[in-house]
């Protein structure tokens, strides 16, 4: 157009509103709405794990209590009273006593912690897995390593708890079924000659507990 410059200023990229910077109350508050809300966070999700993990050391306590109630069934059918197999499965050595590693060649997909009371504290003599033991889950360092019981099924033979006492299990009558979970909490079924004897959880006292005791 005549009169019109034939040099044009850039436009200017229009903006909502010209801009600020927080101030420090306003970051102040917002830190303190984010350290509330992860205070809150934080509880609820320890205790929805804590109730997860209960719930599986619960679950693994059942397929405990089917594999045994199926090894009982098989040995009382050959006309046995007690938790001893004289017709084993597997290639184990007869007679065999119902202990993890038989358990875990009955349900070869399970790992069975082979779990046995000594001086009135238990110990942990192995890992089981298809009749074998899981390396590097045996010996005396492992003998509280409570990991290779968490998130396992435990078999307790050598001894049973009645009468508020241990007791040796001599005529292998008493097989206990125990597992653990991450919060020191033992859940266990004792059975007697293929019956529930007594059953519930105990502080586990890093093997020092045993049932009856507080749970």
């Amino acid at each position: 157009m005549p009169g019109e410059s034939s040099h044009r200023l850039p436009r200017r990229r229009r903006t909502a509103a010209p801009e600020r910077g927080h101030t420090l109350s306003e970051v102040l508050a917002v830190i303190l709405i984010i350290v509330v809300l992860v205070g809150i966070a934080i509880p609820i999700y320890t205790v929805g794990f804590a109730g997860a993990d209960r719930r599986a050391a619960e679950l693994n306590s059942n397929i405990g209590d089917s594999v045994l109630e199926e090894a009982w069934f098989d040995i009382a059918n050959e006309g046995g009273n007690d938790y001893l197999d004289y017709s084993p499965p597997g290639g184990l050595d007869a007679p065999s006593l119902v202990n993890a590693r038989y358990m875990s060649v009955v349900e070869p997909r399970i790992y069975w912690s082979d779990l046995r009371v000594t001086d009135g504290r238990f110990r942990c003599y192995g890992v089981y897995k298809n009749g074998e033991l899981v390396e590097g889950t045996s010996g005396p360092e492992c003998y509280y390593d409570w990991s290779n019981c968490r998130g396992r099924i435990a078999v307790l033979q050598n001894a049973y708890w009645e009468d508020g006492a241990w007791r040796t299990n001599d005529g292998q009558r008493y097989a206990t079924i125990i597992t653990l979970d991450r919060g020191g909490t033992a859940h266990y079924r004792t059975y007697r000659q293929g019956s529930l004897l007594d059953s519930g959880t105990f502080k586990w006292e890093d093997g020092r507990g045993h049932p009856g005791g507080e749970g």
